[in-house]
């Protein structure tokens, strides 16, 4: 009699698992993996820094870092950039991607953007394998002014 009653049981739970555990534990994962690939890749902003092109030819670079709010932090997703502050961000649709550039000393991508004034600008990202894995992201909108972010992976 007990026999039964655990088998009874136990059919009941694997067949509990089989069609209700496993289908859920399967869109869990692909939910996941989808908002993964979309949010891509987190960096928290260390320095900011600015240049203006004036008169032909670009100025200095100047530090910036003084006016950066806490927490500032850059996404880059497959479809978005977004540079994030405390209060607001900057939304930048990605256009075109070109073929990353990959060696045992560094990495670039580039990619050709839309910014949320619908603005075209070029956003470059730039890591550098050396002791301190120097990692830059560069928005630049053509003669007129660049942002240069140094960056540190969260």
């Amino acid at each position: 009699m007990k026999y039964h009653v655990i088998s009874r049981l136990l059919t009941s739970i694997t067949s509990m698992f089989r069609t209700k555990i496993i289908p859920l534990l399967v869109i869990c994962f692909c939910a996941f993996s989808s908002l993964k690939a979309q949010n891509g890749f987190k960096y928290k902003i260390i320095n900011q820094y600015i240049r203006y092109f004036e008169n032909r030819e670009w100025s200095a670079w100047a530090d910036s870092s003084s006016s950066l709010p806490e927490g500032a932090i850059v996404e880059i997703g497959t479809e978005k950039i977004v540079v994030s502050f405390t209060k607001g961000y900057k939304d930048f649709t990605i256009t075109e991607s070109k073929p990353p550039i990959s060696n045992n000393s560094m990495y670039y991508s580039s990619y050709s953007c839309l910014d949320q004034n619908n603005k075209k600008c070029t956003i470059e990202l730039t890591m550098k394998y050396n002791a301190g894995r120097e990692i830059t992201l560069l928005i630049s909108y053509s003669s007129t002014f660049e942002l240069r972010f140094s960056l540190k992976i969260i």
